[in-house]
């Protein structure tokens, strides 16, 4: 059912977006005004920040001050190393890839799954369509995110799920912000039923199949609006299907 606080769920969207443009300003802000070298090390900061905090919630370090303080320069060290030995060659980059992917994939899981909690399924669809037009206004209009895709790519900072394709510094691409609502919105459901749940992420999924299958070398595309549309065709099939039967 919907929810009755409709002014705290307007609050909730308005909290999802702004993180995402904001996010999108500060990287463009760095990417402008900073040396690359000083966008390493605040991302890897950044990411060993992240990793404590979400060790922490897991059990797997200590829950206090210092055990987070100590184990985040842990991770940011980790981070840091191989992201220089990845800039040093390409034997590096195909063997650490998966690793810097893994600790992606933990980062944009574990922060989905938390904000799932408190979004109901019917917000979670709304965030998903406003995003997902930003997104083609990135890519397709601005350009700004092919931008950030290509100086992640170019000093190997993997905040997405990359798969190294050859020698020439050609990658498969999956962003962060993909896998983060590939989550998000099904997760979503799953208080209401989980068959939806389920639903939803195959439907998703079909969305981003269908992209990666037809997409053409060297082109770039946004991801979110055909995940959107998947859904938006798998629900509307569930719904049609449990009326008929």
């Amino acid at each position: 059912s919907f929810p009755t606080r409709r002014s705290s769920d307007l609050v909730y969207l308005g909290i999802i977006v702004g993180l995402v443009a904001g996010g999108a300003m500060m990287w463009w802000f760095a990417i402008k005004r900073m040396k690359p070298k000083h966008i390493v090390v605040g991302y890897c900061a950044l990411m060993g920040l992240l990793l404590s905090s979400f060790a922490g919630r897991a059990g797997i370090v200590p829950n206090s001050i210092i055990g987070r303080l100590s184990s985040a320069v842990v991770f940011a060290a980790l981070v840091m190393g191989s992201v220089l030995l990845m800039q040093r060659s390409w034997f590096w980059t195909r063997l650490l890839a998966p690793i810097q992917n893994l600790y992606t994939v933990c980062i944009v899981v574990g922060a989905a799954v938390i904000l799932a909690v408190d979004s109901p399924w019917w917000l979670s669809i709304i965030i998903l369509g406003v995003v997902s037009v930003y997104d083609m206004w990135a890519v397709w209009r601005t350009k700004h995110m092919v931008g950030f895709a290509n100086f992640f790519m170019k000093n190997r900072l993997f905040a997405s799920i990359v798969i190294p394709k050859d020698e020439k510094g050609k990658f498969a691409i999956v962003g962060g912000g993909d896998i983060f609502f590939l989550v998000f919105v099904p997760a979503s459901f799953w208080a209401l039923a989980p068959g939806l749940a389920v639903v939803a992420s195959f439907g998703m999924l079909i969305g981003l199949g269908t992209l990666l299958f037809q997409s053409r070398k060297g082109r770039h595309y946004p991801a979110l609006p055909y995940m959107f549309c998947a859904l938006l065709g798998a629900l509307s099939a569930c719904g049609l299907w449990s009326v008929l039967s």
